[in-house]
């Protein structure tokens, strides 16, 4: 009988792996420690800022994270239009460069367009964000407001600041959830990825970007949505008239949010306008007697948040006469000429503002 054949290298590697002695296996251990230690350290905001971490073409915080930090460092040096929001701006918008050229065409200065929106985005992670954008004098930052923004409940908020789906500091944000009895997010000194644990534990395969090269995330994602069929238009009947009651239940927090936003703005020489959300207006006729009242209840304190803060209120999608065949549901804008049209109205609201500027 001839003898067994030697055990191949990968037999013996595994070999090694579950037949240790209690040395290799502290040894080990010490490795894996070190090698942890060594990602937690070496991963930060350069780490957003290199594009990298984006998982996918609909990854919007990532990419919105990485772009504050690019900026934070390469501002254009013209005045930047900041517009902070949900999907339903962004959607309705043609892109950044064509509401550029639509406020010089509207008689408004040069100028760059930011826009720092993202599926869901909260005023206070709008309140983050601002926080990291270099904003300066000259600048104008647009905050997206709706009955949706006042109505998450307290405890939800709370929920975004233990596990922050945009992963960077915000001092603002700190004063304010504390200033309000919520316990501010939590970070490990020194380390960003103890500081986010959840933001980068979903992320450890991107590392293959290395070599792949990352995905882009692309600035118009409705178009990859199915239209609801109808089980799913009663459901977003149903939410939107849910915003409007719970609106009526949480809107102090929330209108102390814009308060802070709004010193923010102020704070660095820039002015600040308020903007609806665009709805599709099909689904605001379906909403019941209930849900339109509180709806209408909310849109007057939304009327009274601008009041307050002393700034402009624009509803380019009423201006626009935006039709709900022009949306794939409601929300969002998937239409080109009701983008065209969201976009002409928004940029003549900014050049007409911008020109009043003393």
């Amino acid at each position: 009988m001839s003898p067994p054949a030697p055990p191949s290298p990968l037999a013996r590697f595994i070999a090694g792996l579950t037949d240790t002695s209690t040395w290799t296996g502290a040894g080990m251990l010490l490795v894996g420690l070190l090698t942890f230690v060594g990602l937690a350290a070496g991963i930060g905001p350069s780490t957003l800022a290199s594009g990298l971490p984006v998982l996918r073409w609909d990854d919007e915080f990532a990419d919105m994270g990485g772009r504050l930090v690019r900026l934070a460092d390469d501002r254009p040096a013209t005045p930047v239009v900041w517009l902070v929001g949900s999907s339903a701006t962004r959607e309705a918008l043609s892109s950044p460069q064509e509401l550029t050229q639509a406020i010089e065409r509207a008689g408004g200065p040069a100028l760059a367009v930011e826009v720092l929106a993202a599926g869901g985005l909260y005023p206070e992670e709008a309140l983050a964000a601002l926080d990291h954008a270099p904003i300066q004098q000259g600048d104008l930052v647009i905050a997206e407001v709706s009955p949706r923004n006042l109505a998450l409940p307290a405890s939800q908020v709370q929920q975004l600041l233990d596990s922050p789906r945009l992963p960077l500091d915000g001092e603002t944000l700190d004063r304010f959830a504390a200033d309000h009895g919520l316990r501010p997010h939590r970070r490990v000194r020194g380390s960003h990825l103890l500081s986010f644990p959840n933001f980068w534990a979903a992320r450890v395969g991107t590392v293959v970007h290395l070599w792949t090269g990352a995905p882009r995330v692309e600035f118009h994602l409705a178009h990859r949505v199915p239209p609801p069929d109808p089980k799913r238009w009663d459901q977003l009947i149903a939410r939107v008239a849910g915003w409007g009651t719970r609106c009526t239940e949480n809107a102090d927090l929330h209108v102390d949010t814009y308060a802070a936003l709004a010193d923010r703005v102020t704070t660095a020489g820039a002015r600040l306008a308020l903007l609806d959300a665009p709805r599709n207006p099909e689904v605001l006729t379906r909403l019941g007697e209930d849900g339109a009242r509180d709806r209408d209840t909310c849109q007057d304190r939304i009327q009274a948040l601008a009041s307050t803060l002393s700034v402009p209120r624009w509803e380019p999608a009423q201006s626009a006469a935006l039709q709900g065949r022009e949306f794939i549901d409601h929300a969002h804008v998937v239409a080109p000429a009701g983008r065209v049209r969201f976009t002409h109205h928004v940029a003549t609201s900014i050049a007409q503002m911008l020109a009043a500027q003393p």
